[in-house]
């Protein structure tokens, strides 16, 4: 990302900085200023005369010394605000499918960015983010095991730390909300309003709301078909996801083909080759409309990731010599 967007970086951390300096050069002068006084105070013994108007003035002095700052600060701040509005939380809802814009080139350009710096915290959902199947699938492929685990290889193998969120591991999907009084969030009741204001209907507005709600990812995780999920016997703080019936732990944890079998193999494959952990990142076959491939080297170790983000199969020729791999996972 720094990489990416230096200068707009660079213009912020400027503002900062020379903004800081005003504020320590002011306090230098104050503490100077004071010395003196002081100093003045027990040559003189003037201590009410002198100490009384040098304290105001001393105040106000910083005070007006310190304003200009505070506003720098702010403006850069608001300035690296606007730029991560604009640069990366548009990149936590990409969609993969040509939604809003977007399509999987713009998710490769971007991915092929931020990997080049540092070393992320990779996910693709959390607490106040929708689910990610819903986020990055198309409506008809939430309910595909191997959608789900093609999105699961290309985020976890990525360069970076990958977190699971809960229910991530059992392909948990967004909730269906029937009416506004089954959403907690204050941010959806908020937009909710907004759209109403705007003249849709309650039936448009919480349709409009529903689908990027933070509540998505907040009900209770799925462990059993039965009455509340199996989360508990009382009454939870927000609705079960109807469709715990076929998504659920208990379910999925004995099933060597579960969605939460597939994520287990990835985990012991980072744990098991250093390339995971510690290997560059480098994109392949950047052109072709519906592969997201990249390679990851590391001492000698060379992995070849390789996932199909479309519908249909596809023929796929690989740019690189196959000789000497071997497969070690495949949906």
């Amino acid at each position: 990302l720094l990489g990416r967007f230096t200068s707009d970086v660079e213009t912020v951390s400027n503002a900062l900085q020379q903004s800081f300096l005003q504020v320590v050069n002011a306090i230098f002068t104050l503490a100077l200023v004071i010395g003196t006084v002081l100093y003045l105070n027990l040559q003189l013994g003037a201590v009410f005369v002198i100490t009384i108007p040098i304290s105001y003035f001393g105040a106000r002095f910083i005070m007006s010394k310190s304003q200009p700052y505070f506003k720098q600060q702010a403006d850069a701040l608001g300035t690296l605000n606007g730029f991560i509005q604009e640069n990366l939380t548009g990149f936590n809802v990409i969609k993969l499918f040509g939604r809003e814009g977007r399509s999987l080139d713009d998710f490769k350009e971007i991915t092929e960015d931020l990997q080049k710096v540092g070393f992320k915290a990779n996910i693709i959902e959390n607490h106040d983010e929708p689910r990610g199947v819903s986020q990055y699938l198309p409506k008809d492929a939430q309910d595909n095991e191997r959608a789900k685990t093609c999105l699961a290889t290309a985020s976890v193998l990525l360069r970076g730390i990958p977190f699971l969120y809960q229910g991530q591991e059992l392909g948990m999907t967004n909730t269906r909300f029937e009416r506004i009084e089954d959403v907690d969030d204050v941010s959806t009741h908020g937009e909710y309003a907004a759209c109403l204001a705007l003249g849709l209907t309650e039936a448009q507005a919480l349709d409009a709301c529903a689908q990027y709600s933070r509540d998505n990812a907040r009900t209770p995780v799925q462990w059993t078909d039965g009455e509340n999920a199996g989360f508990t016997t009382g009454t939870p703080w927000i609705g079960v996801n109807p469709n715990t019936s076929h998504i659920n732990a208990a379910s999925q944890v004995d099933d060597p083909d579960s969605i939460f079998a597939y994520y287990k193999a990835l985990i012991r494959l980072r744990k098991e080759y250093d390339v995971f952990a510690y290997g560059d990142f480098a994109p392949v076959d950047q052109k072709h409309p519906s592969v997201l491939a990249y390679r990851r080297e590391y001492k000698g170790q060379s992995l070849l990731c390789v996932n199909n983000f479309y519908r249909a199969a596809c023929n796929w020729h690989c740019p690189v010599s196959l000789e000497g791999y071997r497969v070690l996972l495949s949906n």
